[in-house]
């Protein structure tokens, strides 16, 4: 599903290397809410201050999104 939505905007090409990089866990906010807090607090030590997250499905279902306010933001405070 999320392929689909994509592949207008990056081309097919785009898209299967973008779901490749998705499916692998290699991209920094894929993974458990334990696993992308801990990246994110590797990141914040060496000096982030915000960073913009993209939520492909966000527009038709809101779990991911809700997951990350919930679990994710308050272990980064």
């Amino acid at each position: 599903m999320i392929q689909e939505r994509v592949t207008p905007h990056l081309g097919e090409a785009g898209a299967e290397a973008f779901m490749a990089e998705y499916r692998s866990g290699d991209a920094q906010g894929v993974g458990t809410p334990e696993q992308i807090v801990d990246r994110l607090s590797g990141m914040k030590d060496r000096g982030l201050g915000y960073a913009i997250h993209y939520f492909p499905e966000a527009a038709y279902d809101r779990t991911g999104l809700t997951l990350f306010e919930r679990e994710v933001i308050p272990a980064l405070l």
